[in-house]
């Protein structure tokens, strides 16, 4: 959030919190006004981008990119689903020493980050 939209953002809540006060002084702040006082300032919170977040590699992973497109050769007409449950299925048939062999290329790679 810059600057600028907080110093806004606080002018404009103070405004409002007086145009609030006005009206509880002379006795017409209905449940109504408050409450649209309420949104009016929430609605100008400014966003906060979230921060990408980086998806987490590991061996399962890494092994799906590396082989998807030697499958799609192979295989041409599966579907993105079929084509996961395919290579799903390659893996699961990997020894441990063999899947060890795509973690550990994945653990150096998040290291390396």
């Amino acid at each position: 959030m810059s600057v600028v939209e907080t110093a806004y953002h606080s002018l404009y809540c103070a405004i409002l919190t007086e145009i609030s006060d006005a009206l509880k002084e002379g006795d017409h702040l209905t449940v109504e006004i408050e409450e649209c006082l309420n949104n009016m300032k929430k609605a100008t919170k400014p966003q906060t981008k979230k921060p990408k977040r980086k998806g987490s590699v590991n061996g399962y992973n890494l092994f799906m990119k590396e082989n998807r497109a030697q499958m799609a050769k192979k295989e041409p007409g599966l579907n993105p689903q079929e084509m996961t449950g395919a290579l799903a299925k390659l893996w699961n048939k990997l020894t441990t020493a063999e899947k060890e062999v795509y973690n550990t290329k994945a653990r150096n790679a998040s290291s390396s980050n």
